[in-house]
């Protein structure tokens, strides 16, 4: 009881806020920009035979790419993929893309379809996969790579030194590193 009254008592001493209202521009407050990173990743097939990529981030993005690089010599192959954002709020994303697999190479589109095989690529031990999230600036937020050959990717993602296939265009190449990437798994 008594420290109760004692700390009252204090109260009356403490003095008035003073105000400074002569400011010539009103102040501003500094906003750090979002961070998102991504916390859980799948590339996998179902039983349909759909390939499907699934991310979770613990902060917004805005979009996301999805690189894919199955690495077999001449027979390699390499894909990217707009990740849509099923869900989004200041705690997190939700990304989701199913895609027809199995298609020939030269009727593959980006978004709808690949040439990778259920049950095949998707259990192979020489693949690798490359996610990138953004803000709606276009900053990288994070970028995280996994699979038997991440490593290899992350050292060549154009394909320059032979070992990683350069079918397709690879946008943005120079966010693909093992400076930049972390790698899961």
């Amino acid at each position: 009881m008594i420290v109760l009254l004692a700390l009252a008592a204090c109260d009356w001493l403490a003095p008035e806020p003073v105000i400074d209202d002569t400011a010539s521009e009103p102040l501003s407050e500094a906003t750090e920009p979002v961070e998102a990173e991504v916390m859980g990743v799948l590339a996998a097939c179902t039983s349909e035979g759909a390939w499907n990529y699934e991310a979770w981030t613990d902060g917004p993005v805005t979009s996301a790419t999805i690189d894919t690089f199955a690495l077999r010599g001449v027979d390699g192959w390499n894909e990217s993929h707009a990740l849509p954002i099923v869900s989004s709020s200041g705690l997190g994303a939700s990304l989701f893309l199913s895609l027809e697999a199995g298609v020939a190479r030269d009727e593959h589109q980006p978004g709808i379809n690949t040439p990778l095989v259920c049950g095949v690529d998707d259990r192979s031990d020489d693949m690798a996969y490359v996610l990138r999230v953004y803000d709606d600036s276009g900053r990288l937020l994070d970028c995280v790579s996994w699979g038997p050959t991440a490593y290899a990717v992350l050292d060549d993602p154009l394909g320059r030194k032979g070992d990683v296939p350069a079918v397709n265009p690879v946008d943005q190449a120079e966010e693909i590193s093992r400076s930049a990437c972390r790698v899961l798994g």
